[in-house]
């Protein structure tokens, strides 16, 4: 079963790998009678001209359905291979929306776009190439989410383009306000591990990656990106060698659904068994429904923190995170 990181993370390279062998292109919007009101510059240094505030947006990262759900604005319409998580409790199960999800694996229904009519379609850095092929539909717009400052910056911009500021200036304080309080609480004495998985390849969020960003800021992270080639939002492959050599204190796994013997599978694993904190009990699942994926904004790194750090500093923050 393809794990967590492989579902979320291979979807830019999927929706990549046919851009030269689609349908044929569907006629251009008419703008002849229509004068640009809003332009914007997006995280690859495009200018977008939109005629009015946004009010139908398609989601094709999970960057996008993280900040629409801290504004409280659902999107008609995300990939289908993110349905899953757009439903989840981190972003949109309370109420839960009926999202139209956009099929294929390798490339997005230009029909099912056409169909729903978006005034915009959000995408990350890397996916600008597609531009062209979207512009005749909607115009695309992309994020870049590398540090908790960009999900910030990303929040603070759509709220501002879909004229939502309070609100965006709202949550991005609520996010800052509780990473301050665990900053001047946290002893920031053990080290910490957040992987994808248990067997294989182990891509570890790195320092240079969203939640990297912010774990460095409360315990020991030595997860560096450095050299290593980057996949998804700058998580990169490390080796068990080089595991074991840090041989973290706490280690955390993002899967998409608990299992509540991993522990003793994990002690079984002659890899695993040289891990203390493994010996110790302290390596912990992190399911899609809590963490909402591979963290991809405010949203997300909020919940993602609130699970950790009561379970790294539990005689600081008890089993609760703080008010």
């Amino acid at each position: 079963m393809l794990n967590l990181f492989y579902r979320c993370s291979t979807l830019l390279l999927l929706l990549s790998i046919t851009a030269c062998s689609l349908p044929s292109q569907p006629p251009p919007r008419n703008l002849s009678n229509t004068n640009p009101s809003i332009r914007v510059t997006d995280a690859s240094g495009t200018e977008i001209a939109l005629v009015d505030s946004p009010q139908k947006i398609v989601c094709l990262h999970l960057s996008c359905i993280d900040t629409l759900a801290e504004l409280d604005f659902p999107p008609i319409g995300v990939h289908n291979g993110l349905l899953s998580l757009a439903n989840s409790q981190v972003y949109f199960s309370n109420p839960k929306h009926e999202f139209v999800p956009l099929a294929g694996h390798a490339e997005v229904s230009l029909e099912q776009l056409l169909q729903l009519k978006p005034d915009l379609i959000m995408g990350v850095l890397g996916l600008e190439y597609q531009r062209q092929r979207f512009q005749p539909i909607a115009p695309l717009y992309v994020l870049q989410v590398e540090s908790y400052q960009d999900a910030l910056e990303n929040l603070k911009a759509v709220g501002a383009l879909i004229g939502r500021t309070e609100r965006a200036e709202i949550a991005a304080q609520a996010f800052l306000d509780k990473l301050n309080t665990y900053k001047a609480k946290a002893p920031k004495n053990r080290t910490v591990l957040l992987t994808n998985g248990t067997t294989g390849r182990f891509f570890i969020a790195t320092d240079r990656s969203l939640v990297g960003s912010a774990l460095a800021e409360l315990v020991q992270y030595p997860w560096e990106l450095s050299d290593r080639i980057p996949s998804a939002i700058n998580w990169a492959q490390f080796s068990q060698e080089e595991i074991l050599k840090i041989d973290p204190d706490v280690i955390f796994i993002l899967v998409a659904n608990p299992q509540p013997n991993r522990l003793e599978e994990l002690r079984k694993h002659s890899f695993w068994q040289g891990l203390k904190a493994v010996r110790n009990g302290e390596v912990y699942e992190l399911s899609d429904d809590l963490a909402g994926g591979l963290s991809s904004g405010t949203r997300s790194l909020s919940a993602l923190l609130d699970a950790m750090m009561p379970k790294v500093y539990p005689d600081v923050f008890g089993e609760s995170a703080p008010d």
